[in-house]
């Protein structure tokens, strides 16, 4: 043994025990690889969606309107013989392109005008050929004009299947003649209205 005992014990103090509680502060220095859950959504692409189209797939509107059918254009009106029998079979009212060559007989209500009074019905209704003379051959607007002229309309259908301007001379008893309704008479297609549009059974403009 050795003379002199040692002067202190070689080992330190025991250590601590754990404390109970856990420290406060976290360590000063994080894991190097700390754990991560999976991202909830797929990773982002590479690039951003493209732009919208700059113009829509559908075409553009039509530049005009559809015809409505109840205004369509009608290039067609109504002659009538000047006489009702006189203008052979079937022909005392006919359908004729506005364009063709047709008689002028006028008609009127307004009775200073001298004009004579032949209808076999629609009294007070009086017809003239020469309006001041004859027109033998004429397009639907000109037989228009004519009448207008002479401060008068075209006859009706009506008017001319009544003679009302029968023997009124121009020799049209046998011949064709321009007719045409007024706004608000009765019709039953658009060629016997003057407008050219028959709605509902009414001429309308």
């Amino acid at each position: 043994p050795t003379n002199f005992p040692t002067t202190a014990p070689t080992t330190n103090a025991p250590s601590l025990p754990p404390t109970s509680t856990p420290t406060t502060t976290p360590t000063s220095t994080p894991t190097s690889t700390p754990t991560t859950r999976s991202p909830i959504s797929a990773s982002p692409t590479n690039l951003p969606t493209p732009p919208p189209t700059p113009q829509p797939n559908t075409t553009g509107p039509t530049h005009t309107p559809t015809n409505d059918p109840t205004s369509r254009l009608v290039l067609e009106r109504m002659t009538y013989c000047g006489v009702p029998g006189r203008c052979g079979t079937g022909n005392n009212a006919l359908l004729t392109s506005m364009s063709e060559l047709r008689g002028v007989r006028c008609c009127t209500t307004n009775p200073a005008l001298a004009w004579p009074d032949k209808c076999t019905d629609n009294r007070g209704v009086y017809g003239e050929s020469n309006v001041p003379r004859c027109y033998m051959g004429n397009t639907f607007e000109e037989a228009t004009k004519i009448c207008a002229d002479a401060v008068a309309r075209l006859c009706t259908g009506d008017e001319l299947m009544h003679s009302c301007t029968r023997g009124t001379g121009c020799y049209l008893n046998k011949e064709l003649v321009w007719g045409c309704n007024a706004n608000q008479d009765a019709c039953s297609t658009d060629a016997e209205c003057c407008g050219g549009n028959c709605s509902i059974g009414i001429c309308t403009a």
